[in-house]
Protein backbone atom coordinates (compact mmCIF):
# COMPACT_ATOMS: atom_id res chain seq x y z
CA UNK A 1 0.00 0.00 0.00
CA UNK A 2 2.64 2.22 0.95
CA UNK A 3 4.40 1.39 -2.41
CA UNK A 4 1.02 2.25 -4.35
CA UNK A 5 0.93 5.97 -2.25
CA UNK A 6 4.42 6.75 -3.40
CA UNK A 7 3.69 5.80 -6.77
CA UNK A 8 0.84 8.11 -6.92
CA UNK A 9 2.66 11.01 -5.40
CA UNK A 10 5.75 10.47 -8.07
CA UNK A 11 2.87 10.87 -11.00
CA UNK A 12 1.53 13.85 -8.94
CA UNK A 13 -2.05 12.46 -9.33
CA UNK A 14 -3.87 14.41 -7.05
CA UNK A 15 -3.03 17.28 -4.64
CA UNK A 16 -5.20 17.80 -1.48
CA UNK A 17 -7.67 20.53 -1.50
CA UNK A 18 -10.28 22.08 1.08
CA UNK A 19 -13.64 20.31 0.14
CA UNK A 20 -15.50 22.75 -2.09
CA UNK A 21 -18.97 23.95 -1.44
CA UNK A 22 -21.83 21.66 -3.39
CA UNK A 23 -19.19 19.12 -5.60
CA UNK A 24 -20.16 15.33 -5.95
CA UNK A 25 -16.74 13.77 -4.00
CA UNK A 26 -16.34 9.83 -5.37
CA UNK A 27 -15.12 7.43 -3.16
CA UNK A 28 -11.77 5.91 -3.08
CA UNK A 29 -10.94 1.89 -2.26
CA UNK A 30 -8.27 -0.41 -1.85
CA UNK A 31 -7.73 -3.27 -4.35
CA UNK A 32 -5.81 -6.07 -3.17
CA UNK A 33 -4.86 -8.78 -5.51
CA UNK A 34 -2.41 -11.79 -5.58
CA UNK A 35 -0.98 -12.41 -9.35
CA UNK A 36 0.72 -15.63 -10.33
CA UNK A 37 4.17 -14.97 -12.46
CA UNK A 38 5.54 -16.88 -15.22
CA UNK A 39 7.63 -18.81 -12.73
CA UNK A 40 5.19 -19.91 -10.68
CA UNK A 41 5.96 -17.30 -7.85
CA UNK A 42 3.53 -14.84 -6.34
CA UNK A 43 3.00 -11.41 -6.27
CA UNK A 44 0.80 -9.22 -3.69
CA UNK A 45 -0.37 -6.20 -5.21
CA UNK A 46 -2.77 -3.26 -3.76
CA UNK A 47 -4.20 -0.56 -5.57
CA UNK A 48 -6.08 2.65 -5.08
CA UNK A 49 -8.78 3.05 -7.37
CA UNK A 50 -11.28 5.45 -8.07
CA UNK A 51 -14.58 4.65 -7.22
CA UNK A 52 -15.83 5.73 -10.53
CA UNK A 53 -20.18 4.56 -10.33
CA UNK A 54 -19.89 8.17 -8.28
CA UNK A 55 -19.50 10.03 -10.85
CA UNK A 56 -22.24 11.90 -12.72
CA UNK A 57 -22.01 11.84 -16.54
CA UNK A 58 -21.84 15.47 -17.74
CA UNK A 59 -20.56 16.95 -15.04
CA UNK A 60 -17.51 14.56 -14.03
CA UNK A 61 -16.93 12.57 -17.15
CA UNK A 62 -18.46 12.77 -20.51
CA UNK A 63 -16.99 10.29 -23.31
CA UNK A 64 -15.59 7.11 -22.12
CA UNK A 65 -14.78 4.55 -24.82
CA UNK A 66 -11.76 3.16 -25.12
CA UNK A 67 -10.49 0.10 -27.71
CA UNK A 68 -8.49 -2.58 -27.54
CA UNK A 69 -6.40 -4.30 -30.14
CA UNK A 70 -8.24 -6.97 -32.14
CA UNK A 71 -7.22 -10.65 -32.02
CA UNK A 72 -7.04 -11.22 -35.23
CA UNK A 73 -4.71 -7.89 -35.40
CA UNK A 74 -2.17 -10.31 -33.19
CA UNK A 75 -2.14 -12.77 -35.08
CA UNK A 76 -1.90 -11.43 -38.19
CA UNK A 77 1.16 -9.30 -36.77
CA UNK A 78 2.81 -13.20 -36.13
CA UNK A 79 2.62 -14.27 -39.82
CA UNK A 80 3.98 -10.88 -40.55
CA UNK A 81 6.79 -10.96 -38.64
CA UNK A 82 7.75 -14.58 -39.46
CA UNK A 83 7.47 -13.77 -43.25
CA UNK A 84 9.80 -10.51 -43.05
CA UNK A 85 12.02 -11.80 -39.93
CA UNK A 86 11.29 -9.97 -37.71
CA UNK A 87 11.52 -9.59 -33.71
CA UNK A 88 8.76 -9.53 -31.71
CA UNK A 89 9.37 -8.11 -28.05
CA UNK A 90 6.54 -7.67 -25.10
CA UNK A 91 6.40 -4.01 -23.27
CA UNK A 92 4.37 -3.34 -20.29
CA UNK A 93 3.47 0.34 -19.32
CA UNK A 94 3.80 0.91 -15.75
CA UNK A 95 0.87 2.51 -14.21
CA UNK A 96 -0.47 3.44 -17.40
CA UNK A 97 -3.25 5.26 -16.68
CA UNK A 98 -0.92 8.02 -14.13
CA UNK A 99 0.34 9.04 -18.12
CA UNK A 100 -2.58 11.19 -18.93
CA UNK A 101 -3.80 13.83 -17.41
CA UNK A 102 -7.29 14.49 -16.71
CA UNK A 103 -9.73 17.09 -18.33
CA UNK A 104 -12.55 16.76 -16.13
CA UNK A 105 -12.86 18.61 -12.24
CA UNK A 106 -12.91 15.49 -10.41
CA UNK A 107 -12.68 15.46 -6.78
CA UNK A 108 -11.99 12.00 -4.66
CA UNK A 109 -12.15 11.15 -1.17
CA UNK A 110 -8.50 10.22 0.52
CA UNK A 111 -7.61 6.93 0.14
CA UNK A 112 -8.02 5.03 3.46
CA UNK A 113 -4.86 5.19 6.12
CA UNK A 114 -3.16 7.73 4.33
CA UNK A 115 -5.13 10.94 4.91
CA UNK A 116 -3.50 14.59 5.02
CA UNK A 117 -4.44 17.86 6.31
CA UNK A 118 -7.84 18.44 7.70
CA UNK A 119 -10.91 16.02 7.89
CA UNK A 120 -12.87 17.52 5.01
CA UNK A 121 -9.84 17.36 2.78
CA UNK A 122 -10.24 15.94 -0.07
CA UNK A 123 -8.50 15.06 -3.46
CA UNK A 124 -8.09 17.05 -6.65
CA UNK A 125 -7.58 14.24 -9.14
CA UNK A 126 -4.89 15.50 -11.94
CA UNK A 127 -4.29 12.34 -13.73
CA UNK A 128 -6.79 9.68 -15.28
CA UNK A 129 -6.44 7.11 -12.05
CA UNK A 130 -7.84 3.46 -12.30
CA UNK A 131 -11.78 3.18 -11.85
CA UNK A 132 -12.47 6.49 -13.78
CA UNK A 133 -14.93 6.29 -16.45
CA UNK A 134 -12.70 7.91 -18.50
CA UNK A 135 -9.44 6.42 -17.24
CA UNK A 136 -9.54 4.16 -20.54
CA UNK A 137 -10.08 6.59 -22.94
CA UNK A 138 -7.70 9.03 -21.83
CA UNK A 139 -4.93 6.47 -21.57
CA UNK A 140 -5.33 5.43 -25.30
CA UNK A 141 -5.80 9.15 -26.64
CA UNK A 142 -2.15 9.47 -24.94
CA UNK A 143 -0.09 6.75 -25.74
CA UNK A 144 -2.45 7.27 -29.50
CA UNK A 145 -0.58 10.60 -29.14
CA UNK A 146 2.82 9.66 -28.54
CA UNK A 147 2.73 7.63 -31.45
CA UNK A 148 1.75 9.75 -33.90
CA UNK A 149 4.37 11.59 -32.64
CA UNK A 150 7.05 9.07 -33.51
CA UNK A 151 5.80 8.94 -36.93
CA UNK A 152 3.77 6.41 -36.97
CA UNK A 153 0.15 5.99 -38.96
CA UNK A 154 -2.60 4.41 -36.92
CA UNK A 155 -4.19 1.67 -38.92
CA UNK A 156 -7.78 2.68 -40.18
CA UNK A 157 -9.51 -1.16 -39.38
CA UNK A 158 -7.65 -1.16 -35.84
CA UNK A 159 -7.25 2.15 -33.93
CA UNK A 160 -4.22 0.09 -31.40
CA UNK A 161 -1.98 -0.50 -34.50
CA UNK A 162 0.18 1.77 -35.30
CA UNK A 163 3.14 1.35 -38.33
CA UNK A 164 5.33 2.76 -40.74
CA UNK A 165 7.20 0.69 -43.20
CA UNK A 166 10.00 -0.65 -40.90
CA UNK A 167 8.11 -1.11 -37.73
CA UNK A 168 4.55 -1.98 -36.31
CA UNK A 169 3.29 -1.53 -32.83
CA UNK A 170 0.14 -2.98 -31.21
CA UNK A 171 -1.46 -2.04 -27.79
CA UNK A 172 -3.52 -3.58 -25.57
CA UNK A 173 -4.51 -1.34 -22.72
CA UNK A 174 -0.68 -1.12 -21.00
CA UNK A 175 0.48 -3.93 -23.05
CA UNK A 176 2.25 -3.62 -26.51
CA UNK A 177 4.05 -6.00 -28.81
CA UNK A 178 6.32 -4.26 -31.33
CA UNK A 179 7.36 -5.60 -34.32
CA UNK A 180 10.53 -5.24 -36.30
CA UNK A 181 13.74 -5.62 -36.81
CA UNK A 182 16.30 -5.40 -33.66
CA UNK A 183 17.63 -2.06 -34.05
CA UNK A 184 14.00 -0.54 -34.82
CA UNK A 185 12.75 -2.42 -32.75
CA UNK A 186 15.07 -1.21 -30.26
CA UNK A 187 15.03 2.14 -31.44
CA UNK A 188 11.03 2.36 -30.64
CA UNK A 189 11.63 1.04 -26.62
CA UNK A 190 14.15 3.64 -26.05
CA UNK A 191 11.48 6.54 -27.32
CA UNK A 192 9.35 4.83 -25.68
CA UNK A 193 11.22 4.97 -22.32
CA UNK A 194 11.89 8.65 -22.51
CA UNK A 195 8.43 9.31 -22.06
CA UNK A 196 6.53 6.47 -20.16
CA UNK A 197 7.78 4.03 -17.31
CA UNK A 198 8.57 1.29 -19.46
CA UNK A 199 9.05 -2.89 -18.27
CA UNK A 200 11.33 -4.05 -20.90
CA UNK A 201 9.33 -8.22 -21.26
CA UNK A 202 12.07 -8.91 -24.08
CA UNK A 203 10.91 -11.27 -26.83
CA UNK A 204 6.98 -11.95 -26.21
CA UNK A 205 6.37 -15.32 -25.11
CA UNK A 206 2.59 -14.78 -23.29
CA UNK A 207 0.27 -12.22 -24.69
CA UNK A 208 -2.83 -11.91 -22.89
CA UNK A 209 -2.86 -15.52 -22.08
CA UNK A 210 -1.80 -16.46 -25.34
CA UNK A 211 1.69 -18.72 -25.39
CA UNK A 212 3.88 -17.82 -28.32
CA UNK A 213 6.97 -20.28 -29.04
CA UNK A 214 9.54 -19.39 -32.01
CA UNK A 215 11.87 -21.94 -32.32
CA UNK A 216 13.59 -20.17 -34.60
CA UNK A 217 12.84 -16.84 -36.83
CA UNK A 218 11.00 -18.42 -39.44
CA UNK A 219 8.12 -20.22 -37.28
CA UNK A 220 6.10 -19.07 -34.85
CA UNK A 221 4.01 -21.12 -32.58
CA UNK A 222 0.81 -19.72 -30.83
CA UNK A 223 -1.42 -21.82 -28.48
CA UNK A 224 -3.33 -21.58 -24.95
CA UNK A 225 -1.73 -25.34 -23.28
CA UNK A 226 -1.76 -23.63 -19.83
CA UNK A 227 -5.16 -21.77 -20.09
CA UNK A 228 -6.86 -24.61 -21.27
CA UNK A 229 -5.02 -27.08 -18.59
CA UNK A 230 -6.48 -24.79 -15.98
CA UNK A 231 -10.09 -24.55 -17.63
CA UNK A 232 -10.18 -28.15 -17.67
CA UNK A 233 -8.84 -28.20 -13.92
CA UNK A 234 -11.85 -25.77 -13.27
CA UNK A 235 -13.80 -27.68 -14.13
CA UNK A 236 -12.58 -31.43 -12.91
CA UNK A 237 -11.87 -32.71 -16.32
CA UNK A 238 -8.33 -32.23 -16.21
CA UNK A 239 -8.04 -36.03 -15.96
CA UNK A 240 -10.89 -37.06 -18.44
CA UNK A 241 -10.88 -39.11 -21.63
CA UNK A 242 -10.39 -37.43 -24.45
CA UNK A 243 -12.36 -37.74 -27.64
CA UNK A 244 -11.62 -36.88 -31.23
CA UNK A 245 -14.41 -34.39 -32.32
CA UNK A 246 -15.43 -31.22 -30.45
CA UNK A 247 -19.38 -32.35 -31.36
CA UNK A 248 -21.25 -35.42 -31.22
CA UNK A 249 -22.47 -35.26 -34.61
CA UNK A 250 -25.95 -37.64 -34.30
CA UNK A 251 -27.26 -35.49 -30.68
CA UNK A 252 -29.92 -33.56 -31.16
CA UNK A 253 -29.47 -30.12 -30.51
CA UNK A 254 -33.24 -29.24 -30.38
CA UNK A 255 -34.05 -31.89 -27.68
CA UNK A 256 -36.05 -30.52 -24.93
CA UNK A 257 -37.73 -32.37 -21.63
CA UNK A 258 -33.91 -32.28 -19.65
CA UNK A 259 -32.90 -31.59 -16.39
CA UNK A 260 -31.81 -28.24 -15.52
CA UNK A 261 -28.75 -27.40 -15.46
CA UNK A 262 -26.98 -24.83 -12.50
CA UNK A 263 -26.76 -21.79 -15.05
CA UNK A 264 -23.46 -19.96 -13.26
CA UNK A 265 -21.55 -23.33 -13.89
CA UNK A 266 -22.52 -23.50 -17.48
CA UNK A 267 -21.53 -19.68 -18.31
CA UNK A 268 -18.18 -19.84 -16.43
CA UNK A 269 -17.04 -22.94 -18.70
CA UNK A 270 -19.02 -21.77 -21.86
CA UNK A 271 -17.02 -18.35 -21.22
CA UNK A 272 -13.74 -19.86 -21.46
CA UNK A 273 -14.74 -21.95 -24.33
CA UNK A 274 -15.31 -18.86 -25.75
CA UNK A 275 -12.00 -17.40 -25.22
CA UNK A 276 -10.07 -20.13 -26.10
CA UNK A 277 -12.20 -20.39 -29.49
CA UNK A 278 -11.59 -16.84 -30.36
CA UNK A 279 -7.67 -16.39 -29.46
CA UNK A 280 -6.42 -19.89 -30.74
CA UNK A 281 -8.42 -22.74 -31.79
CA UNK A 282 -11.14 -22.06 -34.52
CA UNK A 283 -11.52 -26.16 -34.38
CA UNK A 284 -14.04 -25.46 -31.74
CA UNK A 285 -16.08 -22.32 -32.73
CA UNK A 286 -18.78 -23.90 -34.17
CA UNK A 287 -19.38 -26.40 -31.18
CA UNK A 288 -19.02 -23.59 -28.74
CA UNK A 289 -21.29 -21.47 -30.44
CA UNK A 290 -23.97 -24.35 -30.54
CA UNK A 291 -23.65 -24.82 -26.42
CA UNK A 292 -23.83 -20.61 -26.44
CA UNK A 293 -27.50 -20.79 -27.59
CA UNK A 294 -28.06 -22.06 -24.17
CA UNK A 295 -26.90 -19.95 -21.71
CA UNK A 296 -30.36 -18.71 -19.82
CA UNK A 297 -31.70 -22.12 -19.82
CA UNK A 298 -29.15 -24.70 -19.60
CA UNK A 299 -29.73 -28.68 -19.06
CA UNK A 300 -27.77 -31.37 -18.30
CA UNK A 301 -28.04 -32.66 -21.96
CA UNK A 302 -26.23 -29.25 -22.47
CA UNK A 303 -23.81 -29.93 -20.16
CA UNK A 304 -22.56 -32.84 -21.35
CA UNK A 305 -22.02 -31.56 -24.87
CA UNK A 306 -19.78 -28.42 -23.26
CA UNK A 307 -17.78 -31.52 -21.03
CA UNK A 308 -17.46 -32.84 -24.73
CA UNK A 309 -15.71 -29.95 -25.88
CA UNK A 310 -13.59 -30.29 -22.89
CA UNK A 311 -12.88 -33.72 -23.43
CA UNK A 312 -11.42 -32.58 -27.22
CA UNK A 313 -9.46 -29.86 -25.83
CA UNK A 314 -7.90 -32.30 -23.30
CA UNK A 315 -6.88 -35.31 -26.72
CA UNK A 316 -5.78 -32.59 -29.03
CA UNK A 317 -4.05 -30.11 -25.66
CA UNK A 318 -0.74 -30.37 -28.57
CA UNK A 319 -2.29 -28.53 -31.22
CA UNK A 320 -0.72 -24.92 -32.16
CA UNK A 321 -1.55 -22.23 -35.03
CA UNK A 322 1.40 -22.54 -36.90
CA UNK A 323 2.84 -19.59 -38.83
CA UNK A 324 6.03 -20.04 -41.20
CA UNK A 325 7.18 -18.24 -44.16
CA UNK A 326 5.45 -18.93 -46.77
CA UNK A 327 2.85 -17.10 -48.67
CA UNK A 328 1.73 -13.95 -46.50
CA UNK A 329 -1.29 -12.67 -48.98
CA UNK A 330 -4.21 -13.42 -47.49
CA UNK A 331 -6.45 -16.65 -48.74
CA UNK A 332 -10.21 -17.17 -47.38
CA UNK A 333 -11.90 -20.31 -47.45
CA UNK A 334 -15.73 -20.57 -46.56
CA UNK A 335 -18.48 -22.51 -46.48
CA UNK A 336 -22.13 -22.96 -45.15
CA UNK A 337 -24.62 -25.38 -44.86
CA UNK A 338 -28.35 -25.07 -45.85
CA UNK A 339 -31.11 -24.15 -43.58
CA UNK A 340 -30.63 -26.91 -41.11
CA UNK A 341 -31.91 -24.86 -38.35
CA UNK A 342 -35.42 -26.75 -37.52
CA UNK A 343 -36.28 -23.74 -35.98
CA UNK A 344 -36.02 -20.55 -38.14
CA UNK A 345 -34.62 -22.69 -41.42
CA UNK A 346 -31.33 -20.10 -41.57
CA UNK A 347 -28.22 -21.03 -42.88
CA UNK A 348 -25.16 -21.17 -40.36
CA UNK A 349 -21.83 -19.45 -42.23
CA UNK A 350 -17.81 -20.07 -41.41
CA UNK A 351 -14.60 -18.68 -43.13
CA UNK A 352 -11.42 -18.83 -42.29
CA UNK A 353 -8.30 -16.43 -43.24
CA UNK A 354 -5.11 -17.83 -43.89
CA UNK A 355 -1.61 -16.51 -43.82
CA UNK A 356 1.73 -17.70 -43.53
CA UNK A 357 0.13 -21.10 -43.85
CA UNK A 358 -1.53 -20.68 -40.34
CA UNK A 359 -5.33 -18.91 -39.49
CA UNK A 360 -5.60 -15.44 -38.30
CA UNK A 361 -9.11 -14.90 -38.95
CA UNK A 362 -12.03 -16.91 -38.31
CA UNK A 363 -16.24 -17.07 -37.51
CA UNK A 364 -18.59 -19.17 -37.44
CA UNK A 365 -22.48 -17.40 -37.37
CA UNK A 366 -25.99 -18.21 -38.32
CA UNK A 367 -27.13 -15.84 -41.70
CA UNK A 368 -29.11 -12.65 -41.20
CA UNK A 369 -32.05 -14.28 -43.53
CA UNK A 370 -33.22 -17.09 -45.22
CA UNK A 371 -31.66 -18.87 -48.17
CA UNK A 372 -33.67 -20.38 -51.23
CA UNK A 373 -31.08 -22.65 -52.00
CA UNK A 374 -27.17 -23.78 -51.47
CA UNK A 375 -25.88 -21.76 -53.79
CA UNK A 376 -27.47 -19.09 -52.39
CA UNK A 377 -26.10 -19.78 -48.55
CA UNK A 378 -22.56 -20.04 -50.33
CA UNK A 379 -22.90 -16.53 -51.79
CA UNK A 380 -23.98 -14.84 -48.47
CA UNK A 381 -21.30 -16.51 -46.85
CA UNK A 382 -18.56 -15.61 -49.60
CA UNK A 383 -20.77 -11.79 -49.40
CA UNK A 384 -20.21 -11.39 -45.84
CA UNK A 385 -16.43 -12.78 -45.33
CA UNK A 386 -14.89 -10.97 -48.23
CA UNK A 387 -15.50 -7.69 -46.41
CA UNK A 388 -13.48 -9.00 -43.89
CA UNK A 389 -10.45 -9.29 -45.88
CA UNK A 390 -10.98 -6.21 -47.93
Amino acid sequence: MKLEIENLKKNQTWEVVRKPKNVNVIGSRWVFSLRKKDDGTFKYKARLVAQGFHQVYGIDFWDSYSPVMRRASFRILMALSVDRGWEVDHVDVVGAYLNSTLKEIVYMRQPELFEEGNADDVCLLLKSIYGLHQSGKDWNDTITFIFVSFGLKQCTKDPCVFFNDRIIVAIYVDDMIICGTRKDVNDCKRQLSQRLNVKDLGPVSNFLGINVDRPNGYVIKIHQENYVNETLKTFGMLDCKGCVTPRDPNYNNFLDGDKPFDEIQYKAAVGRLQYIATCTRPDIVFSTNQVSKFCHCPTKGRWLEVMRIMRYLKHTIKYRLTYEKSEVDPVIYSDSDFANDVHDSKSVAGYVIMMSKGAVSWKSKKQDIVATSTNEAEYIALYEYSKEVI
